[in-house]
């Protein structure tokens, strides 16, 4: 688990050195311009850490369903080897995600006024200024995004119902063990009377 909280610190650092450099640099200049290549390259250093971040927080869902509901094999299925090949194929899924993703960005043709009102490159003003070309960037989020977001959500929640599921069995056999033993005793009782 401690593993998994430091690399969601990680992916929190390389998310925050993305963007309050150029935001300071923002603010103490009142505006700021940025190459088309300096957005697109801020925008993968963006999107990968918060990506990273939707997958990490599923991989953590996992890991809290093993100790909940497998807590004497935890170790045995959460070992040190298994959490580092989860973490790096959740990396690996990022990058191709977010490599398609920065890849539409130069399909996209601009023409008119290039400003963004923003303190850093994001998706939806880079769609809102292009002439030509936010279709297909527009349906490629569409189709890998959503499913991506929504499979993570889904993964999630099937977790947390599986360990309410069976923290609820387990409170209602904790409720009423007591009255099982003293069923048995009682039953013991009649029977060595027999």
């Amino acid at each position: 688990m401690y593993f998994f909280i430091c690399q969601l610190s990680i992916s929190e650092v390389f998310l925050t050195t993305d963007i309050v450099p150029f935001m300071f640099y923002i603010l103490l200049n009142n505006g700021g311009t940025i190459t088309f290549n300096g957005c697109v390259t801020q925008f993968f250093f963006f999107s990968a850490p918060e990506v990273f971040e939707c997958f990490l927080l599923t991989v953590m869902s996992y890991d809290r369903y093993v100790a909940i509901c497998n807590p004497l094999r935890y170790s045995s299925i959460m070992t040190t080897d298994y959490c580092v090949k989860l973490v790096v194929s959740c990396w690996l899924a990022v990058f191709f995600i977010v490599g398609i993703d920065t890849s539409t960005l130069f399909l996209l043709r601009f023409c008119g006024t290039n400003i963004i009102d923003h303190f850093f490159c994001d998706l939806v003003p880079l769609l809102e200024i292009a002439c030509s070309g936010s279709q297909l960037a527009e349906l490629e989020v569409s189709l890998v995004g959503s499913p991506t977001i929504f499979s993570c959500q889904l993964f999630t929640v099937s977790s947390l119902v599986r360990c309410s599921i069976l923290a609820f069995i387990w409170s209602i056999y904790s409720d009423i063990e007591p009255n099982i033993c003293v069923l048995r005793l009682i039953i013991n009782l009649i029977s060595a009377r027999d």
